[in-house]
């Protein structure tokens, strides 16, 4: 059932934090896409978003150019907006980041953010939930925030990125 099979999945992820270190304060949420469910454990608490938040600025951007606001051939610092997407997407590049927020503005980044139902983002402080994160990639994943097309193109920027292996081995391969 999808509780039991919740229930084995959480006890899974805490034996694996608390096994390396027992102090260690952290939180995970979870979105069952199968059976449309999210859970988690100390899932609300925002926290330092890291690179996650790359993906939302990723989504607001096109959002942006599917709108017909910006073109992905539009200059931007040295390259064009496509340029300086894939990179902050596909390899993380905190540069291309900068300048992407810089030419979107935080504010309106966060507006977005809090128009589509994440509650907890602060991008002037890079902060997130776990809970607004599964949110985000579920509502992303299910086609709920781009079109088709610019869905696809953030997919493919997703992709054989540099730190796939930074996923933990405890999380099944088909979740």
């Amino acid at each position: 059932t999808p509780a039991k099979d919740k229930e084995d999945l959480l006890k899974k992820i805490k034996n694996l934090f608390f096994e390396t270190n027992p102090d260690i304060d952290f939180a995970v949420s979870v979105y069952d896409l199968k059976n449309d469910i999210r859970f988690g454990y100390n899932e609300e608490k925002p926290q330092h978003a890291a690179s996650v938040t790359k993906v939302l600025t990723a989504v607001y951007l096109l959002k942006q150019v599917q709108d017909g606001k910006i073109k992905l051939s539009d200059e931007l610092g040295a390259f064009n907006v496509e340029f300086n997407l894939k990179q902050m997407v596909n390899q993380s590049n905190t540069e291309a980041w900068e300048i992407i927020d810089d030419f979107l503005g935080l504010n309106p980044q966060d507006d977005f953010a809090h128009s589509i139902g994440l509650a907890s983002v602060n991008f002037g402080q890079n902060l997130m939930s776990p809970q607004d994160a599964a949110t985000l990639f579920a509502k992303l994943y299910k086609g709920e925030l781009l079109d088709e097309p610019y869905q696809k193109k953030l997919f493919s920027y997703m992709q054989n990125t540099e730190t796939e292996n930074l996923i933990s081995p405890a999380i099944p391969k088909e979740t």
